[in-house]
């Protein structure tokens, strides 16, 4: 008893000072980036509107996003329910997002593939609750598990439900 709730303690601090360390790189990447916003004034325009947006930004293309959020608006994030998204959510929040946890995947056990509900339909319910509440979302709709740059049904279902709009958001970058 005692072993596991050191552990689980450990474990803790580690996903923090984690969170701590990918949150300090990712604002050293920004803030020491030559910077060149295609649309900008389209996307200060949309998140200038008093209304509930879907930010919507491809799975491989995060890194820099959270610089970008409009400071005025109320947005939550759709975050996985592991690990590795226990540590999104710590930089996510240090960003002074809100969080959503949860997700859906397609599981293979044993050959037959099934459903393996890993909060996906409260993470839709959640989110359109959020937006019906005026609070904006921020999704991937591709996911981590892909098919990359491809729309899920459920992103476009969760904009659909709530009236709310999707704005799409990227950036890459490149050495010279």
């Amino acid at each position: 008893m005692v072993k596991k709730q050191i552990k689980k303690i450990a474990n803790n601090f580690l996903l923090e000072i984690a969170s701590w360390l990918l949150f300090l790189l990712m604002k050293f990447c920004y803030l020491t980036s030559r910077k060149q916003f295609i649309n900008r004034d389209v996307f200060d325009e949309v998140a200038a509107r008093d209304v509930p947006i879907i930010y919507a930004c491809w799975h491989g293309r995060l890194f820099i996003v959270p610089n970008i959020r409009p400071k005025d608006k109320n947005v939550d994030c759709i975050v996985s329910n592991n690990k590795d998204g226990e540590v999104i959510a710590k930089i996510l929040k240090k960003c002074g997002f809100g969080t959503i946890r949860g997700s859906a995947n397609k599981m293979k056990q044993d050959g037959a593939s099934y459903n393996k509900d890993k909060g996906g339909m409260q993470v839709i319910r959640s989110g359109i609750k959020a937006l019906k509440k005026g609070r904006s979302i921020g999704l991937t709709p591709d996911g981590p598990r892909g098919p990359a740059r491809k729309f899920k049904a459920n992103s476009l279902n969760m904009a659909s439900l709530s009236g709310a709009k999707i704005l799409t958001l990227s950036f890459s970058s490149s050495f010279p």
